[in-house]
């Protein structure tokens, strides 16, 4: 999530008498001072054996890699389901990078003829909290490093199966369109609706401040995503090319579902909003 990322597609409309609405993402990362490796998606490679399977939950370990840092794996297979043709379980693995940790639950379909799996499955705990997982691995019979405590392991026929892989984390989404209705003095305050991950709602909130050079407009806002999931207050700075209407934003969660996530972001001002905007004091 430069988080626990949320990830965030935003409409918007507040900086100007001109500029009535715009479009937006914006990025939330799960801890203060952290990154995610692209607006809160990450991957995570792991190599991966078996080191308990007489009961269930058998016990994995291994060693990850990629955005994460190097570090160690830890795992668990709850169940196991096998039709002959597809092998279906229900595993939580523990990704400790040297950079970031994270907990995952997974279902994952493993074809029994390849070894070849896919999986998926949300970020429970740590780095990227609330993050969509996917992912896959292929079956090594002999893996081309050392598995100690392999349990499947065998000297004749000579075996060292591992499973390596690679999880895709994508930060959750949220959607709004908002748009100005008081502007008179500060702060401003702001209506509009929300949605995605966040479940449909409804958006308030407030410009606290505003300095334009001539060439940049700056601001400090606040937003409040009142979803029908999920509720966040963010506190924002906001930078606005005047020329195009393109603008950065960055901040915090200080309220809320992700609280203390970094969010970043960034939109694109619509003179023309594509939905009411009741209340909008920009309109003429």
């Amino acid at each position: 999530m430069r988080i626990h990322s949320v990830r965030f597609n935003v409409t918007t409309a507040f900086l100007g008498l001109a500029l009535i609405v715009g479009a937006a993402v914006l990025s939330l990362a799960q801890g203060p001072g952290t990154a995610a490796a692209d607006g809160g998606t990450a991957d995570v490679t792991f190599t991966k054996w078996i080191t308990q399977a007489t009961a269930f939950p058998w016990d994995m370990k291994g060693v990850v890699g990629g955005d994460v840092g190097v570090g160690t794996f830890t795992g668990e297979v709850l169940s196991l389901v096998d039709d002959g043709t597809t092998t279906k379980l229900d595993a939580v693995y523990h990704i400790n990078g040297g950079k970031q940790s994270l907990t995952a639950d997974l279902q994952v379909t493993q074809t029994d003829a390849t070894g070849a799996a896919v999986l998926s499955g949300v970020v429970t705990l740590g780095y990227l909290k609330d993050a969509q997982v996917t992912g896959e691995y292929k079956t090594l019979t002999t893996c081309d490093m050392p598995t100690p405590g392999n349990v499947l392991a065998t000297v004749t026929p000579a075996a060292n199966p591992c499973f390596k892989g690679t999880l895709h984390l994508t930060a959750p989404t949220v959607t709004f369109t908002k748009w100005v209705t008081q502007a008179t003095a500060f702060p401003w305050d702001m209506k509009g609706v929300v949605g995605g991950d966040v479940g449909v709602g409804t958006f308030t909130g407030e410009v606290l401040s505003l300095a334009d050079d001539g060439t940049t407009t700056k601001l400090h806002a606040l937003y409040h995503i009142n979803g029908g999931k999920q509720s966040l207050t963010a506190d924002l700075q906001v930078a606005q090319i005047d020329a195009t209407g393109a603008a950065v934003l960055s901040g915090v969660v200080t309220l809320g579902y992700l609280k203390d996530a970094q969010v970043t972001g960034e939109y694109k001002t619509l003179t023309t909003c594509d939905m009411p905007t009741p209340g909008n004091v920009l309109a003429t």
